[in-house]
């Protein structure tokens, strides 16, 4: 039997916030079978700030009630104009 997962998903910027295309959502969890799970991420960040930053955390729980979670952060980095 599959754990019960949760995923939890934020950002330094706000969802929908001006300056990034004002558009959300700004992640998709998907789940493709047997357990996995795909994250899609929007690749874009405020043009007035220094980068986004989505903070991802998978909890793991099994039918006894162990849990285990994992994080993992990813970064949009601003435009290096040259």
């Amino acid at each position: 039997e599959n754990p019960n997962v949760a995923i939890s998903i934020t950002s330094n910027e706000p969802i929908n916030g001006l300056g990034d295309g004002d558009t959300g959502p700004d992640w998709n969890v998907v789940a493709t079978g047997n357990g996995s799970y795909q994250i899609y991420l929007r690749a874009e960040r405020a043009g007035n700030g220094s980068g986004r930053v989505y903070t991802i955390r998978v909890t793991a729980t099994d039918a006894s009630g162990n849990a285990s979670s994992a994080g993992a952060t990813v970064s949009v980095p601003k435009s290096q104009k040259k």
